[in-house]
């Protein structure tokens, strides 16, 4: 195999032989690295064996919302590589207040900051599990805080936002689904004062990245300071091992 790997999103450009009588002729690939147009970008891949018998790897581990990886085996057969088998990883996602794949952009500025992005965090691990239920609660415990703040004012302010919130998603309960080009936006009181929270994943071009932005903006100029957090979402433990 001849290989070379190009881009940001280390894409293969593979070029497979093999040498009969002196000269190299071209080959198929092994099963498992076959696919549609850009399966060959986002892995490792690698030549080996296994019990001294000649194998080819595949590794896919990218750095997306998805929680699984998957590792495919083909083992050389007499005079070819064929018996292809993946065995797939399934983790739970692991979350971090500060640390992140890449550098995000992030700001904010006042005394409320650490507790903005503890509220922040703990809003990306509910929405992870199930965003239209995130959303419903945060929702539900920012009018319960406006009404026992006997404010009137908050209450019809966050009864508003509540009937204003985007609906429609293509795929609503899918957190994937959310990016920070089309986020889910759902409302946080904090200190007296009305967040409008957007928050999905970060994106570069078309690629998706585990790592949350989260966005909050006062819903009354003035009322609250403007910030943005990046959380960090990586594979933590292993939840399922699955061999095909």
């Amino acid at each position: 195999m001849a290989t070379a790997v190009q881009g940001t999103a280390h894409c293969f450009v593979d070029v497979y032989f093999e040498i009969r009588d002196g000269k190299a002729r071209a080959a198929k690939p092994p099963e498992a690295f076959r696919g549609g147009e850009g399966e060959g970008c986002g892995v490792a891949r690698a030549f080996g064996s296994i019990d001294g018998v000649p194998a080819a790897f595949e590794e896919r581990y990218d750095f997306g919302p998805s929680m699984e990886s998957s590792l495919a085996l083909t083992r050389w057969d007499k005079d070819r590589l064929a018996g292809s088998c993946r065995a797939r990883f399934t983790f739970a996602p692991r979350f971090d207040p500060h640390r992140t794949l890449n550098a995000w952009e992030q700001s904010c500025a006042g005394p409320d900051c650490d507790a903005l992005r503890q509220k922040a965090l703990a809003l990306v691990e509910a929405v992870e599990k199930d965003p239209l239920t995130a959303q419903k609660q945060a929702h539900e415990i920012a009018l319960a805080e406006a009404e026992r703040l006997n404010s009137g004012r908050l209450v019809r302010r966050v009864e508003t936002e509540i009937e204003a919130a985007p609906q429609g998603m293509e795929n609503p309960r899918d957190p994937a689904s959310y990016t920070d080009q089309n986020p889910l936006t759902l409302l946080l009181l904090h200190a007296g004062k009305l967040y409008r929270t957007s928050m999905g994943h970060f994106t570069i071009g078309w690629r998706v990245f585990g790592d949350w932005s989260v966005k909050l903006v006062p819903v009354v100029a003035g009322e609250g300071e403007q910030a943005s957090f990046a959380i960090g979402m990586s594979r933590g433990k292993l939840l399922r091992f699955q061999v095909e």
